[in-house]
């Protein structure tokens, strides 16, 4: 029976022994991966700290463009306003190519004009002579 208690009491301490030295490891592991965990966290941290950095200097260039941007004075005048295409040159070969009896696309073509343009050439002409 001494024997059966004896062994009883060695296998007991051998599983204490197993989750002692299990616990160690386990805790060993831990500190491992916390320091890793740190690690990483403190590489992230730089990576930001440089990037708001860049951001800073990029914000502060674009500011210093902005307010020399806004000393200097307009040298572009605004933009000029649309031109006609018609000029009286090809005013006076539309309203003669009409008289001629050409349709107003057929005269659009030929002078390189929008067909629009030509039609209101037209009609204004009509209600010009209209009133006369």
């Amino acid at each position: 029976m001494n024997s059966i208690v004896i062994l009883v009491l060695a296998v007991v301490t051998g599983f204490a022994l197993s989750a002692a030295v299990l616990g160690f490891v386990a805790l060993f592991h831990a500190q491992c991966s916390a320091r890793a965990s740190q690690a990483h966290s403190e590489e992230i941290e730089k990576q930001v700290e440089t990037t708001r950095r860049m951001t800073e200097a990029s914000m502060e260039a674009l500011a210093a463009e902005l307010h020399d941007l806004e000393k200097q004075p307009a040298l572009l005048a605004g933009p000029s306003p649309p031109r006609s295409g018609f000029n009286l040159g090809k005013r006076t070969q539309a309203l003669r190519l009409h008289r001629q009896g050409e349709s107003p696309e057929r005269i659009a073509t030929s002078l390189e004009l929008p067909r629009q343009e030509v039609e209101l050439l037209l009609k204004v002409h009509r209600i010009v002579l209209e009133h006369i």
